[in-house]
């Protein structure tokens, strides 16, 4: 009777799997927040150091080293700018738009990351959410799958920390989900 009483009071109920979507959110959450300090590309030292990501896509890096005002260790920084100038620039030479634009698009999607982690914090968790959050590692990843260069020549930790963020962060979202039902 002990042991029943035990696992009443313990709050874990589905078998453990909110527990498990819990350790995700908050792994995902400080990846997340991690990779925004990282190097996103190889190379990268200070902020603006985006050419080789310009190279990628083919065009010219130029309009796309403007840092912006931000702390140098905030490596996260340029490379949201950049993707928000494919998102709302010109078309790059050489680039078709659709893939542009998706590819800009990702820096949108830090926007659903942060409305995930304040609701984690207040725990207002949502399946939805997750859902939503595993499609924007789909939309992150296009710079893996719609890029010419292998990303293992280009990336660097941040971006792949990054990515996986939204992953954890998704998964346990959905997971964490369980447990409040």
């Amino acid at each position: 009777m002990g042991g029943k009483d035990k696992a009443a009071t313990s709050g874990g109920g589905g078998g453990g799997g909110g527990s498990v979507g819990s350790h995700m959110l908050l792994l995902g959450s400080v990846l997340f927040l991690v990779s925004w300090c990282v190097p996103v590309i190889r190379g990268q030292e200070v902020v603006g150091g985006l050419g080789d990501v310009a190279k990628v896509l083919s065009g010219s890096p130029d309009s796309f080293l403007q840092p912006g005002s931000a702390p140098d260790w905030l490596h996260g920084w340029p490379a949201f700018r950049f993707a928000w100038d494919l998102l709302l620039g010109e078309v790059m030479p050489g680039n078709v738009e659709w893939k542009q634009r998706l590819l800009g698009s990702s820096c949108l999607t830090n926007g659903l990351m942060v409305v995930a982690i304040l609701g984690a914090l207040v725990r207002a968790r949502s399946g939805l959410l997750g859902f939503l959050l595993i499609g924007c590692a789909w939309v992150n990843a296009s710079w893996i799958y719609l890029t010419e260069k292998n990303p293992l020549q280009w990336a660097a930790a941040g971006y792949w920390l990054w990515l996986v963020s939204f992953v954890l962060v998704g998964l346990g979202s959905m997971f964490a989900r369980k447990r409040s039902g």
